[in-house]
C-alpha cells in the first residue's frame, strides 16, 4: 500500500515548488502597459470580435468568420490592425458593418464581454478575487 503514496508526494512537492517560484515571480514582475498594448495588435486578437459582431447583426457565423478572415488578410497586407482599417474598407467585407464596429474591435470591449465564470471581464475577475479572498480567509481561520 506504500506504492500509492509516491505519486501523491511527488505531486505535492511539484505544486509546493511551483507556488514558491510563482510567489517569487509575482514579487519581482513588472508590467509595461505600452508594450502590452503593442502586443495586442500583433496576431489580430480581435478578429473573433469582428466575426461575433457580424453574427450579432444576423450574418451566419460561417460567413461572418469568412468576412473576418478576409479583413485580417487586408489588414495584414497593409501592416495594420483590424481597428486601423477605415470604415469604407471594413464595409467592403460586409454591408452590415457600421461605425459601431470600432467599439466592437476595441480590446477593452472584447475583455469586458467575457463575464462568464472564470472569464477575463471585469465583473468576472472581481468575483474570482472575492472568491479567493473568502477561500483564503477560511483557510486562515482553519489554521491550515
Amino acid at each position: 500500500m506504500q506504492e500509492d503514496k509516491e505519486p501523491f508526494l511527488d505531486a505535492d512537492r511539484t505544486v509546493s515548488e511551483s507556488l514558491a517560484l510563482m510567489a517569487g515571480l509575482l514579487r519581482e514582475i513588472g508590467f509595461v502597459p505600452e508594450a502590452m498594448r503593442a502586443a495586442l495588435k500583433r496576431g489580430f486578437l480581435n478578429a473573433t470580435e469582428l466575426a461575433d459582431y457580424l453574427a450579432a447583426k444576423g450574418l451566419p457565423f460561417r460567413e461572418a468568420h469568412h468576412a473576418a478572415g478576409a479583413a485580417v488578410a487586408k489588414a495584414e497586407a497593409k501592416g495594420c490592425g483590424l481597428e486601423d482599417l477605415s470604415l469604407a474598407e471594413l464595409k467592403g467585407f460586409s454591408p452590415l458593418i457600421e461605425a459601431d464596429v470600432f467599439e466592437a474591435l476595441r480590446f477593452e470591449t472584447a475583455v469586458a464581454r467575457r463575464n462568464a465564470p472564470g472569464g477575463t471581464g471585469p465583473d468576472s475577475v472581481a468575483r474570482q478575487i472575492e472568491d479567493l479572498r473568502i477561500w483564503l480567509a477560511a483557510l486562515e481561520a482553519s489554521g491550515a
